[in-house]
């Protein structure tokens, strides 16, 4: 773990973190977010692609994308 990254919070309390939260986008702190992805059912298979080159994250619910979540990382 990074020193900067605390193991008693969650990864997207830091300005390092980017995550989903109860439906919602949280990143550096937030308390909230913007609505994001759908419901998840028993079973379903979440993926994450990261580009490193674009700077962005999209999450995928089945093999379906979520769209971007995230620019400029």
């Amino acid at each position: 773990c990074r020193p900067t990254v605390g193991v008693e919070g969650a990864f997207c309390d830091t300005a390092n973190g980017w995550g989903i939260y109860n439906g919602e986008l949280r990143h550096n702190s937030n308390s909230t977010g913007p609505k994001y992805g759908t419901q998840l059912k028993d079973g379903d298979i979440i993926g994450v692609a990261v580009d490193m080159v674009e700077g962005t994250i999209v999450y995928y619910q089945n093999g379906s994308s979520w769209g971007q979540a995230y620019k400029d990382v």
